[in-house]
């Protein structure tokens, strides 16, 4: 008999991970995208996994095709999850621009062709074969240690090459759900009767929620805007890919204000105006750096000229909070060509400007360039 004792607090486990995900904003970021992409794997090797277990253990009550289906979705599912653990970690160190085709291709080429195996397992009984006896291993079985521990030693490997660029909680917390999960592979080789890699795995993904993707990490106390890390994760990720385009925007008399009506009222102020601009402008993200400096971003081609002179028509007018009034005013900075020049730089200035958004002393980038 199998042992399905782990199954349950794992489920649930990853169902509230899941759920709570979804209940808070959340960064437009292909990390994000691969998180949740990890999430319904593994959810989906977990069904399959009972699935397929029990469908194994009943054979003589279910047709083969059936037995073949259950068993084949589960390889197929499993074989993903290694391999998206893999991708996680790639997002983590921020690599896909530096990854030649050819190597990616290659790294990625153990993935397709046990994936290859596992359809391909109804005719050639390659992974595994159904007969009149029931379910039975085949002569590339091995495959799912050899993925899980190649993958596990490339991400590890990754990591250890770039630790320089990471900050130290993302450097333990990539090698700690990497261990884990190294764990759980040598336990399902020692132990395959008992269903505990799926544990191991969830360890790992609550390890990853936490350390990276939790809402809270890059949400701003108002739960209005992001803050300046969650614009450190856009503009680090954005490294990789070309598109984005920033506006820094700073509060004109912000100091001055917070002495004469107090703090409270000044943020509240702040609060007003990031509601306001969330609302007016929907399609950009807008994230609050503190000490009166906010940022923008888009996609595309971005009207800066129309955005600021909206903000600056609204800021016409004064802030009333709480019987007091506020004489804010604004000024803006355009960062597209401090990015551009970035982008266009060589490989070794991209480096430096990503190692500055990793620094924990990462300033505003409305410090950058002077206003206007």
């Amino acid at each position: 008999m199998w042992d399905f004792s782990f199954m349950t607090p794992c489920v649930l486990m990853l169902l509230t991970i899941l759920g709570f995900y979804f209940s808070e904003p959340r960064l437009p970021v292909r990390a994000n995208r691969t998180f949740v992409t990890l999430l319904v794997i593994e959810l989906c090797v977990m069904a399959t996994d009972i699935i397929s277990t029990l469908a194994d253990e009943y054979y003589q009550d279910l047709s083969q095709a059936i037995l073949y289906v259950a068993n084949t979705l589960y390889f197929m599912f499993f074989f993903a999850q290694s391999y998206y653990f893999y991708r996680y970690t790639l997002r983590v160190v921020l690599v896909g621009s530096e990854i030649q085709q050819w190597v990616e291709a290659a790294f990625s080429a153990p993935f397709w062709f046990a994936e290859v195996l596992c359809v391909s397992s109804v005719f050639t009984g390659a992974i595994f074969r159904i007969d009149e006896t029931g379910y039975h291993s085949g002569p590339f079985y091995p495959m799912l240690y050899v993925c899980s521990f190649l993958y596990i030693a490339l991400s590890i490997a990754m990591l250890i090459r770039r630790r320089d660029e990471l900050l130290r909680h993302e450097l333990s917390g990539a090698l700690a759900y990497n261990a884990v999960l190294l764990a759980g592979s040598t336990m399902r080789l020692l132990f395959p009767r008992v269903l505990v890699m799926d544990t191991f795995c969830t360890i790992a993904i609550t390890i990853i929620f936490f350390c990276f993707m939790n809402p809270h990490l890059f949400i701003d106390q108002s739960h209005i805007a992001f803050n300046k890390r969650g614009l450190r994760l856009l503009l680090s990720e954005a490294l990789e890919r070309d598109g984005l385009r920033v506006m820094g925007i700073a509060i004109k008399n912000y100091q001055q204000e917070r002495v004469v009506v107090g703090g409270n009222r000044v943020d509240r102020a702040i609060e007003s105006i990031c509601v306001w601009i969330v609302q007016s402008f929907p399609r950009n993200v807008l994230f609050y750096l503190g000490s009166g400096h906010l940022a923008m971003t888009g996609i595309g081609n971005v009207d800066w000229k129309d955005v600021q002179q909206r903000i600056r028509k609204q800021f016409q007018n004064s802030w009333e909070i709480g019987g007091s009034i506020l004489n804010l005013g604004v000024r803006f900075v355009d960062i597209d060509e401090l990015w551009h020049a970035c982008h266009n730089s060589s490989h070794e200035k991209l480096r430096v400007m990503r190692s500055w958004l990793r620094s924990r002393s990462c300033p505003p980038p409305t410090a950058l360039v002077s206003f206007s």
